[in-house]
This record gives C-alpha cells, structure tokens and sequence, in this order.
C-alpha cells in the first residue's frame, strides 16, 4: 500500500518511533555466567524454560543488580555565551555489566552518541556512573547489534559499550533459548528519566541509586509478525513495569538471570536554546516513543559472539562531532545554514509539501500538508556539510508509517533529497525546493 492512500484512509495499526540483574562474581575477572540451557525444542509450544525452579527474592535480586548497573552520560565541555568554560553532563540512559569490560544497553543508547555528533554536539567523554557507589568509569566504544534498523519492534535494539575500566560485578545471563511465561514476574533496574528530573547525577560527585521496577509478562512476540511465535522466533516480551525513558538499556530479570533487556522508549537528544540563559544553548530530551518491551537475551548473546569473534569493530568515543558547539551555538558553518526552507514531493503516490526552518544549532523543526490527511509535525536535525534526516509523527498521529525525509541543502540553498517510510525504505520519492 503506498503512502498516499495510508494517509487518505485510517487503517488500523500499531507504530513506534524510530529515530532514540542478579548475583555476579567479585573482582576485576568479572564475566558474566550463563544458565544451563534447556534442552526441549525451541520450535514447539511457548514452554517456560532456562531457569531455576528457585529463585532469590526480590531483594536479593536487586542488591546483586545494583553493584552491575551503571548510568551512561555524556561529557560536553565548552565555551559559554559569556566567554567562561562550562561543562554540561547530558544523561543517556541505563547499561549493565555483562563482563568485566563490557556493558550490555539497547541500540537507540548507543546510537545516542553519532546522532547528537550528527547535531555537532562535541562530547569530550563518555562516562558510566556505578549505582550506589558513584565509581565513575570511562567508555572506549559503542557496538551495535548489525541488524538493528531503529525499530524495536522488528529489529534487535541491543548495544555494547567497552570500558577502559574493569567492572568488579557483571550479570548472569539466561540461556539464549530461554522462555517467560504470560504472567511470569520481571524485575527492571535502571535509572528512570523522571526520577533524574528531581535527583540528579553529577558524575565524580553525587552518588545515583537505582531503581526497582516490578511487572509481569503480557505477551511475546517475534520481530516478523506473520509467523507464529516460537522459542526459536521469539524476539521481545512485552511487560507491564511502569518504565520510563533512562530505563531503557535495563537489565530484565526473572529469578536472579537477565532475560531480556528492557527498552522503555526512543528518545531524542536535541541541543536547543536555553529558556533562563539568553545566548546559550542546553541539551533537550524529546521522547519519541513510549514501550514496554524486553528484548530478548538471545540478541545479547548473538551480539557477544560477534564482539568475541571481532566481526564487530563498533563507533570509537566520543564520536567526533560535525560542528563543535562553541559560545553556547553550534559553529558557523550551522549558523550560515539557519533558516526556512521548503520542498515538494511532486510523484502522484506521495503528492504534498512540506516547510522546515533550521535553527543555529543545526534542529530542525516544521510541517509537512497532505491532500486529504492533513498536517503533520516535522522534526530532525542537519549536519556541518548540510545533509539532514527529517522525521515526522505519523505513528502518533494516525497509526501510520513514520515518514523521514533524508536529503541536502546546495550552497545556493537548492534543497533536494528523498521521502519514504520506514519499513519499506527500498520505495523512495524524490523532492525539491529551496530557502525562503
């Protein structure tokens, strides 16, 4: 079904934005232990199988969680509108240790880092911030599951970071064809974003604690929604725990094993005009998507095979940024781009129009009109050498395909690119149009 008639008629469906614990041994050696396997089918019936048949209370559970779990930042340091230096530390999310120099996260964590570079946020440190000690340590390199595409929900969104510090406590994990029943209780620990509005972490100096989270299995899922669910498909729990976006990158526990890991929803991470300080610029998270979805443990397991077997070399940290923000803005090259521009999709299957206006820092904010379904929001960020990715909100709108915009800004402020939507990127629309 092409775009035009997913806009002009509402179709039913489900969307979500693509954009953004247990015991442990002691010491520097720290590896994450795995669970024996269970040996029945993984093409049969949904079993619960891989694990114990007693499990440590919630408390004990947590206590072994929390030394594991560490909350991800990045470092910007920069010159303030008056001159003066300024650090900011802009909280990411939520990872845990799976082996002494490996944290374990979701992809949309990880990819943090490339898309706030891509707005030319310079970040001179990744950090991890150890709950209930403080201990910080320092992030090498982030790698992404090769399969992840931005949706969570038909793709694994799972990451690991690499530390140049050892960790003295990581997760045991189940066995990558283990199965939760419906109804079968999860602990999340991580650092909920809303909590963090109220308590907040600064790196080196405050202590952050952790946060329990208790649900229970609703339903399981495969990443391809035309095949029945078995234990060789099955890709993502889906839970009832009250998660919020900073939980994302949870470990999801069920009798002292990771099984899954918990992605609370994508967010953005904008770098947009500060409301008390005129001239200066301050980090925005923006949420894109509000789950409540574990990704399965076998995804992590895939991933420590590729990491073990160096197919997957990752992103070094920090990512190099495109224009390092400087006085609070985000560098010339973004300032001489600011302003409104507009283009048009001129092809009978996804006829409309659509206007955006960059702002200094490089965000992009706008609408784009269709003939029969209206208006709809845009958002999305260009880079130094002028290519930009635009996003609108057809998912939270309508329940239809997110619909991204992908294209460059000429010298002469031509503005040209391509439309599509996501899951079906091989169907492309061309556009054209300039600065106003």
């Amino acid at each position: 079904m092409q775009r035009w008639w997913t806009r002009a008629m509402l179709v039913g469906g489900v969307a979500l934005a693509l954009l953004l614990t247990a015991c442990g041994s002691d010491g520097d050696d720290a590896t994450a232990t795995v669970a024996p396997s269970d040996s029945g089918s993984t093409t049969g019936p949904l079993a619960k199988a891989g694990f114990p048949a007693t499990c440590p209370s919630t408390g004990d559970a947590f206590d072994s969680a929390n030394a594991a779990t560490y909350q991800i930042f990045g470092e910007a340091q920069f010159q303030a509108a008056d001159g003066s230096p300024a650090v900011a530390h802009l909280f990411i999310g939520t990872a845990w240790a799976v082996r002494d120099r490996l944290l374990a996260t979701n992809a949309h964590v990880a990819r943090v880092f490339e898309d706030t570079a891509a707005q030319g946020v310079q970040f001179s440190d990744v950090l991890g911030v150890q709950s209930g000690t403080g201990k910080v340590i320092r992030l090498a390199r982030s790698l992404v599951h090769p399969d992840y595409t931005g949706d969570p929900l038909t793709s694994p969104d799972v990451a690991l970071f690499t530390s140049i510090d050892a960790m003295p406590t990581a997760l045991p994990l189940a066995p990558a064809n283990s199965v939760l029943s419906i109804g079968d209780d999860v602990q999340i620990v991580g650092f909920p974003g809303d909590v963090d509005e109220f308590i907040t972490t600064e790196p080196g100096v405050t202590v952050p604690q952790a946060t329990s989270l208790l649900g229970s299995v609703t339903s399981r899922r495969s990443h391809n929604n035309t095949e029945a669910v078995t234990a060789s498909n099955l890709d993502v729990y889906q839970h009832q725990a009250p998660t919020t976006p900073g939980t994302s990158g949870s470990s999801m526990m069920h009798c002292g094993l990771v099984a899954a890991i918990n992605n609370a929803g994508t967010v953005r991470i904008v770098l947009v005009p500060s409301a008390t300080n005129p001239g200066e610029f301050e980090f925005d998270r923006q949420a894109q998507a509000a789950n409540n979805f574990g990704v399965h443990v076998r995804h992590i397991h895939t991933l420590l095979s590729l990491f073990d077997s160096n197919t997957l070399q990752g992103v070094e940290l920090p990512v190099p940024a495109a224009a390092a923000p400087s006085g609070g803005g985000g560098g010339d090259g973004q300032a001489s781009i600011a302003g409104t521009y507009g283009a048009v999709v001129n092809d009978p299957q996804a006829a409309h129009e659509f206007q955006f206006v960059i702002d200094a820092a490089g965000g992009i904010t706008g609408t784009s009109l269709w003939p029969e379904t209206g208006e709809f929001t845009l958002t999305g960020a260009v880079s130094a050498d002028g290519t930009f990715q635009i996003t609108d909100n057809a998912p939270e709108r309508l329940g239809f395909r997110r619909g991204v915009y992908q294209g460059v800004l000429g010298a002469d402020g031509s503005v040209q690119g391509v439309y599509f939507e996501q899951t079906v990127e091989n169907v492309t629309y061309n556009f054209a149009g300039g600065r106003f």
